[in-house]
């Protein structure tokens, strides 16, 4: 009877310890992870994560891999329209990233990123970067921006946000060019006109309008709107995947400016052309 209590309580304090042991583990492999997500700012250069409940056909899979940096560097889903972020995750990207918080709000900025992004300053900012004089730099905006008619108090002051807006993007090119050019994302400065920033817009239309999907704040059928569009434009402006994943780098610089990680997306997007589990392997643009 003593032998059999002892027995059971060895047992007991066995399970015990394995099981406070297993919980340990845990616990140091989470904050590994955690470290690592905070240390590379969540890229995953080397893993591809997919949604094996995905019913899309390979022609929606396509479009959606337009975002594919982008859902790269966020540990997204390639293949779904769904981006199988925890819910906190999505939110905080979208109110704080984006300042978006309504359906309204959503559409608003979809609208903005399909009918102007950066793809609109990008010839003045280009122009602009190529002088290193300041007068004619704000010339050159200007004349690239401005209209000859009058202008409402409302139009003047979208005028000067536009005319920040590109000053900042071709001072951010300007410290981020040398970058570009040591990760092999261009050859020299004809090259940025070439690669342009169509692709940014176009990555960043796509996958914000699956992360406006998640949040609720548009329907399925709203966000293959954008998501086509995306597609679209990105098929007629560029030959090819590596065409278009420069573009994207280029445009992020000129968001980001140094420090803002380039070269972990120029990564991304190298990775994106050469992997044989990636899409932009497998699927032609």
């Amino acid at each position: 009877m003593l032998q059999e209590f002892f027995s059971t309580y060895y047992l007991v304090i066995f399970v015990g310890v394995v099981i406070i042991i297993l919980f340990v583990l845990n616990l140091i492999h989470r904050r590994q992870q955690i470290a690592y997500e905070e240390a590379t700012d969540g890229y995953y250069h080397y893993k591809f994560r997919l949604n094996k409940k995905s019913q899309l056909t390979p022609e929606q899979y396509k479009r959606i891999s337009v975002g594919a940096v982008y859902s790269q560097q966020q540990t997204a889903f390639l293949n779904s329209l769904e981006t199988g972020l925890e819910e906190d995750k999505v939110m905080n990207i979208v109110n704080n990233w984006w300042g978006l918080t309504n359906a309204e709000e959503a559409i608003a900025k979809l609208e903005y990123l399909d009918k102007k992004g950066f793809a609109y300053y990008f010839p003045s900012a280009y122009k602009a970067f190529l002088t290193e004089d300041e007068e004619q730099k704000r010339q050159i905006l200007l004349d690239g921006l401005a209209t000859n008619k009058p202008l409402s108090e409302e139009e003047q002051e979208m005028l000067e946000e536009d005319l920040e807006k590109a000053y900042n993007q071709q001072e951010n090119l300007a410290d981020t060019y040398e970058e570009l050019l040591e990760d092999k994302v261009i050859r020299n400065k004809e090259d940025i006109p070439r690669y342009g920033v169509t692709g940014w817009d176009c990555g960043r239309l796509n996958f914000l309008a699956r992360l406006c999907y998640d949040a609720g704040y548009i329907s399925e059928q709203q966000a293959w709107v954008y998501i086509d569009k995306a597609y679209f434009l990105a098929k007629k402006t560029f030959t090819g995947w590596e065409d278009f994943g420069k573009s994207y780098v280029i445009g992020r610089a000129m968001w980001g400016g140094e420090g803002s990680e380039n070269s972990g997306i120029a990564d991304i997007a190298s990775h994106l052309c050469s992997d044989p589990e990636s899409p932009w392997v497998q699927m032609p643009l």
